[in-house]
């Protein structure tokens, strides 16, 4: 019934369109009009339903597409929201992972300079002890050349100012005392 009635309706306006040319004794224009009117009329009841499903058809995968379109969207700005915020977190772990070097880097920094105070008073207090027993070896080889200076120079005044007598002498009480004491 619908269809008959958008049949009519489309006919109606053709009629009079029609109606002048028939009135104006025009009739080859009003039949080329007529064909004109029953040629596409026929043709789109002939290809309605092809025609039809066609466009419901592509109707449909409009109507996916932009469903398709919204979900990609909407997973677009939601995966956004995610960058963001996690591009909040790396601002915040950047700035943890920055501290932390820092703070190794200066718990770093004081172990080096402690060692480095350690190995200077093991270096200064090896270098004193160099020095101490330089000084020491220094002091005994002095005394040990004092030492063979005096007696030298003890030898040299004995034999300068004893005679062969007093030391005949010397000599004897010398034995007698090694013989006393074995």
């Amino acid at each position: 019934m619908k269809r008959i009635m958008s049949y009519r309706l489309f006919a109606l306006p053709l009629a009079f369109a029609c109606l002048p040319a028939f009135a104006a004794g025009d009739a080859p224009l009003a039949a080329k009009i007529v064909n004109y009117v029953l040629f596409f009329g026929g043709l789109g009841y002939l290809l309605r339903g092809v025609v039809g499903k066609f466009f419901k058809e592509r109707q449909a995968k409009i109507r996916d597409s932009l469903a398709m379109a919204e979900k990609s969207r909407e997973e677009a700005a939601r995966r956004l929201d995610e960058l963001k915020e996690k591009m909040k977190d790396l601002d915040r772990e950047l700035e943890d992972i920055s501290a932390n070097v820092r703070q190794e880097a200066e718990r770093e920094k004081a172990r080096i300079q402690a060692r480095a105070k350690e190995d200077a008073e093991k270096i200064l207090a090896q270098a004193k002890a160099d020095v101490e027993n330089m000084r020491r070896e220094s002091i005994a080889q002095l005394r040990t050349y004092a030492a063979t200076l005096a007696l030298d120079e003890a030898e040299k005044t004995i034999k300068n100012t004893i005679t062969d007598g007093e030391r005949d002498k010397l000599f004897a009480d010398f034995s007698a005392s090694l013989g006393a004491k074995s």
